[in-house]
């Protein structure tokens, strides 16, 4: 794109059509060369000399898919604006046209469509060329010999952004000689959209443990790239499976290499790398077969939002009656495991009760939990709040199958009793009444009938299910 605008290349055999382009296209403001002759376009054409060509599909000698595949390799790069401008809508043309690469598809018309014509290069060049400009950049911060870094200091702590190709040769060329990693600790990263700090945690990790993978989780920015660039192994899933997933992922990569520890933690900056030591040796002193890095206990750090604490209690309440393990930060994803945890714990949820299942597979499996202090970061980059709730939602939505599968008689029998209990008690009330004088009221008499029958059904299939459940547990 030059100085004095954006410079169009029109190819049309019919000089009415490029006499009337030349003519609205620059009155918005862009330079058109126009061609009659599709050949000699083809001849003409220099990728410095033009932003853009359009051209119409139906032409003699070659048509508007034959010059794209004519001019494609000059192009700079495979995205290179290219529109085709064409007399009639045709589908099967225009799903040819994008599964070659062609930019985009625009029928001929009045004024109006060529207005529409020089919105829709303007806007193609203008993203072209942002995009060039990117490549441009990236391809000679890879170039640079040494070691650098792009930091983001935005948010108060410093964030990677972007590392070159120099920084993974130095990391693959240097042995790690820290205890972690004598302790043959596998750092588990689950990541899902993380490219703002993913290499930062990967970086971070790096100097604890030899083995830092990352578990993605179907991510659609640069996380993997970003990732791999760090120096991390990354295992990628096909799709967003949800962090239980990518948790279980990781669990089945440790028993694979025969691990001694696991540590698990967010990719999302929010746990600090450099508190990884005292998670491990937390493992090793103690008896524990789990350690949690928790917010909540003496010690631990971290502005927590008011919503988070209250909404934490009730959960660590609630968890410590599905699972029957006591914790001071149940939803804690910055975790350590050692060698019988990995091989014991049963891992299903797919999503974020992940960590709440984690707890009850310990207590059906015997193993210790310990907590030590940690600090959280809340002012993460590129955060979306609404993520809170909907990790709650589904928290909740865990711990609920959880007490309906391992406590049917608190699930089903209380709500039963307590609908029992109202029936029989509006029942009453109905007969007193009619004693009363006041009438036979059938409404009532059917409503209270209503809540007797659901809340007896309510008991009956509690009992059921209690001694299936136990039945399953002595089983296992």
């Amino acid at each position: 794109m030059g100085e004095d605008g954006i410079h169009v290349l029109h190819v049309d055999d019919d000089p009415s059509v490029t006499d009337l382009s030349a003519t609205l296209l620059e009155e918005q403001g862009l330079r058109v060369a126009t061609e009659t002759n599709p050949e000699a376009a083809a001849e003409r054409f220099d990728p410095a000399a033009f932003d853009c060509v359009v051209s119409d599909y139906e032409m003699p000698r070659l048509d508007g898919l034959d010059l794209y595949r004519r001019l494609r390799p000059q192009f700079d790069h495979v995205d290179f604006p290219y529109i085709l401008f064409t007399e009639e809508s045709n589908e099967r043309v225009a799903a040819e046209a994008l599964n070659v690469g062609v930019t985009g598809h625009l029928q001929k018309g009045g004024p109006e469509q060529y207005d529409r014509l020089a919105g829709r290069v303007e806007s193609t060049t203008t993203q072209y060329q942002s995009e060039s400009g990117d490549l441009h950049f990236e391809a000679l911060f890879d170039n640079i010999p040494d070691p650098a870094a792009v930091v983001d200091l935005a948010s108060g702590a410093p964030v990677v952004r972007r590392i070159n190709d120099a920084s993974l040769s130095q990391q693959v060329g240097q042995e790690v000689g820290t205890t972690s990693a004598e302790q043959g600790a596998i750092i588990a990263i689950p990541a899902y959209n993380e490219e703002a700090t993913i290499a930062s945690v990967v970086l971070g990790a790096q100097e604890y443990s030899g083995q830092v993978v990352v578990i993605d989780d179907g991510s659609d920015d640069n996380t993997v790239r970003l990732a791999r660039k760090a120096g991390a192994t990354v295992l990628e899933q096909p799709e967003n499976r949800g962090k239980g997933a990518a948790v279980r992922r990781a669990f089945e990569f440790a028993r694979e290499h025969d691990e001694d520890a696991l540590v698990v933690l967010d990719g999302d900056w929010q746990h600090d790398p450099r508190e990884i030591p005292a998670l491990l040796d937390e493992l090793e002193s103690s008896d524990a077969d789990i350690v949690i890095g928790s917010r909540y206990v003496e010690g631990g750090r971290g502005d927590t939002p008011l919503y988070r604490r209250v909404g934490q209690k009730v959960l660590d309440a609630a968890t410590y009656l599905g699972s029957g393990t006591a914790v001071t930060d149940s939803q804690s994803g910055f975790r350590a495991f050692n060698e019988t945890a990995i091989e014991q714990l049963d891992i299903q949820a797919t999503g974020f009760g992940v960590e709440m299942e984690i707890l009850r597979s310990a207590t059906d499996n015997n193993l210790t939990v310990s907590e030590v202090p940690i600090s959280v970061n809340y002012d993460v980059p590129d955060a979306n709040t609404s993520n809170s709730f909907i990790h709650g939602f589904k928290v909740v939505d865990t711990l609920l199958n959880i007490i309906r599968d391992r406590h049917p008689l608190l699930f089903f029998g209380v709500p039963g009793l307590t609908l029992t209990l109202l029936g029989l008690g509006y029942g009453a009330w109905t007969v007193t009444l009619y004693q009363t004088g006041s009438g036979f009221y059938i409404g009532k008499a059917l409503f209270s009938a209503v809540l007797f029958m659901i809340g007896t059904f309510a008991i009956f299939s509690a009992l059921i299910m209690n001694m299936l459940s136990r039945q399953i547990q002595n089983f296992q």
